[in-house]
């Protein structure tokens, strides 16, 4: 019997251990927004990197966005003290030919070890 007690108190500690991804670890993402201007008809004005975008992190498979940054001067952003996991990346963008005239483009991304920095493609967007 205390070999029982023993083994669940043992599971129970290791098992509470296990942290989830979200904050509170060492590891980044991080990267950059390229931007279309576009007109009211949709026809591409000019592009860049942009300033000022929001960027938006979902925690593990979830669907809802966990955190935001913004992106600095040359268009890039990061996302800090995450742990080990899988991490959705995605900004929203003008889309005329859309529904709800909005798009997103996002990546699916992991984390395999503290203190990883995960460098992603280029997120795309545009704005009117």
């Amino acid at each position: 019997m205390k070999k029982i007690i023993y083994l669940l108190i043992f599971t129970t500690v290791f098992l509470s251990c296990k942290k989830d991804e979200g904050k509170g670890g060492s590891a980044s993402i991080e990267g950059r927004v390229f931007a279309y201007d576009v007109n009211s008809e949709g026809v591409r004005q000019d592009s860049g990197y942009i300033m000022d975008q929001k960027v938006y992190i979902t925690y593990g498979g979830g669907n809802f966005v966990d955190d935001e940054v913004r992106t600095s001067g040359d268009g890039s952003y990061i996302f800090r003290g995450l742990q080990k996991g899988t991490y959705t990346i995605r900004v929203f963008g003008y889309c005329p030919s859309c529904p709800l005239d909005q798009y997103e483009d996002k990546v699916v991304t992991t984390i395999d070890k503290a203190g990883d920095n995960v460098i992603i493609r280029d997120l795309i967007t545009q704005f009117k």
